[in-house]
């Protein structure tokens, strides 16, 4: 599987590539706005959940749903967490539970390892977010072991 760095992840963000020796397949993928979650917030208001890209794969055992963030950069790590925050939320609500099944990896694709740092550390240090197991934080390079590592286990074990 290959990565575009692209912002807006385009359709070819993710391929599955001939050389793939994992087995592991791409079922399909969904881009901004088609792949956008509604629910129903604690205090039933309604709220919307906004990945840039959802994406199965599967190895012909199991099944796997990612939910993928791409960190240009540029925003402030604030607003990385309350997205985070977001996603928790959405956790809660059981949304994707009742209609998936199980709620998906969510993956923040973030370019350079200090900035990938400081966001796993500011994450660890939230008080308010309950379900830090919810994340994982990759360079773009690590994505299809990431996914292969997940299929063959399946999933994480410390993914709710």
């Amino acid at each position: 599987m290959s990565f575009s760095q692209n912002n807006a992840f385009p359709p070819d963000a993710l391929s599955v590539q001939d050389s793939n020796k994992s087995g592991v397949i791409l079922l399909s993928a969904q881009f901004e706005e088609n792949c956008w979650r509604c629910y129903l917030d604690s205090s039933n208001t309604l709220q919307q959940i906004r990945p840039k890209l959802y994406a199965v794969t599967s190895d012909g055992n199991s099944v796997d749903g990612w939910f993928f963030e791409y960190d240009s950069g540029i925003e402030p790590p604030s607003q990385l967490i309350e997205k985070c925050l977001q996603y928790e939320a959405y956790y809660d609500s059981g949304t994707e539970q009742r209609h998936g099944g199980v709620f998906p990896h969510v993956v923040w694709v973030v370019s350079g390892d200090k900035r990938r740092a400081a966001f796993k550390s500011r994450l660890a240090q939230n008080a308010e977010l309950r379900r830090k197991e919810l994340f994982r934080f990759i360079s773009p390079d690590e994505l299809e072991s990431l996914i292969v590592t997940a299929q063959v286990k399946g999933g994480f074990n410390d993914h709710p």
